[in-house]
């Protein structure tokens, strides 16, 4: 349990690799609850995704309090379990970045895993050594791999410059939805290159530095916005994207729009993914005092943790937005109740229309200097 003025476990940049001690938990049909994995190896795991035929359940784990997080797997049961996500790094980073830069990417976790239709594993990582512009951190990316691991290197499809993770699949489309820190420190000016150099020449613009949820192919290709309302900042926000069976996009508001600190979470949802905001629950709503993490149910309802009544205590909840009722799933003081996931085989998705992907693979290591940007013969 955590007060409410904490990071919550799991959100946001400078909580999503919070080591806590949890543990996966199934709640059966008539409410009675037991834990998955029966002998667990784990000191703490996180971020349950259920496969497409309902068989298997991927998840991040922690061995140790300090370990890195990777991506693990078990059966329905909580058998078979396996390491899909490990490795160490091919490169040396002190040589290229210095000493004291290569503490910063020294270690790496990989979490918020995602099953792909074709039984492939999507999820997110901070191995791209990429310092993200604000908070300290490194940046989340998007990477794939075969759910055995070792059959195949993972490989990057994203390039964030701050943050791309909590990773869906859009049932209706098959693309992947995800959240993305859309930030730039660099303002537009007046001078020969378009960026001001001083504060006297930048051009007068709203500051952007929120999180929002876009929306790309498997291969990474083909960016846009997945959903919310563009014309407010509040509405652009979706933390924890996902789009349900109908095209309702829910995702998650939040009082600090970079997730950096702590504050209050909301669930908002957009009917056929761009309409005005709907608040549902949490910060912004008339239920709840923070709510975040939701996923769908396959009748059109949303599962989601929500701390009630503003004490720290997230136990999981399930709304009809179409009736506005709301029914407790979970009641325990001691235990916070997060990451819920739908323990069921659901249909597979359309296969997404490929364009022409990356003619070549991702590049090992980010742009460092404006020459090696504006000199990329990708870079328009």
């Amino acid at each position: 349990r955590v007060p409410a003025s904490t990071l919550v476990p799991g959100v946001g940049p400078a909580g999503r690799t919070l080591v806590t001690g949890g543990r996966l938990v199934v709640r059966e049909v008539d409410g009675r609850m037991h834990d998955l994995l029966r002998e667990s190896v784990f000191f703490d795991v996180a971020d349950p995704a259920v496969s497409y035929d309902g068989r298997w359940i991927a998840f991040a784990a922690v061995t140790s309090r300090d370990s890195a997080w990777r991506i693990w797997k078990c059966d329905a049961t909580g058998g078979h379990v396996s390491r899909v996500t490990g490795g160490a790094r091919a490169l040396d980073l002190g040589a290229l970045y210095g000493a004291q830069s290569a503490k910063v990417f020294a270690r790496w976790d990989d979490f918020d895993p995602c099953w792909l239709p074709d039984g492939r594993l999507l999820f997110a990582s901070t191995r791209f050594p990429m310092p993200a512009q604000q908070g300290g951190g490194v940046a989340s990316n998007l990477w794939i791999t075969r759910d055995d691991g070792a059959a195949q290197q993972p490989f990057r499809i994203t390039a964030e410059h701050d943050g791309g993770e909590e990773p869906s699949i859009d049932p209706t489309s098959g693309r992947i939805v995800y959240a993305r820190w859309f930030f730039n420190r660099y303002r537009a000016g007046k001078g020969p290159d378009g960026i001001a150099a001083s504060p006297a020449e930048e051009v007068p613009a709203d500051t952007v530095n929120l999180w929002r949820a876009g929306s790309i192919e498997h291969d990474g290709d083909h960016l846009r916005l997945a959903g919310g309302d563009a014309r407010t900042r509040a509405g652009e926000m979706a933390y924890q994207p996902i789009m349900t069976n109908d095209t309702t996009f829910v995702g998650v508001r939040a009082e600090h729009a970079t997730l950096l600190g702590s504050g209050r979470l909301g669930i908002q949802l957009f009917p056929h993914a761009f309409s005005d905001a709907q608040p549902l629950a949490g910060f912004g709503a008339a239920r709840g005092w923070s709510a975040c993490a939701p996923a769908a149910v396959p009748d059109g309802r949303v599962v989601f943790p929500m701390d009630d009544d503003g004490t720290g205590n997230f136990d999981l909840f399930v709304a009809d937005p179409a009736h506005g009722t709301f029914i407790q799933l979970t009641q325990d003081l001691e235990m916070l109740e997060l990451d819920a996931a739908v323990l069921a085989p659901r249909p597979s998705p359309p296969k997404p229309l490929y364009g022409s992907s990356w003619p070549t693979p991702p590049d090992p290591l980010p742009h460092l200097t404006r020459d090696e940007i504006v000199n990329d013969q990708r870079t328009a």
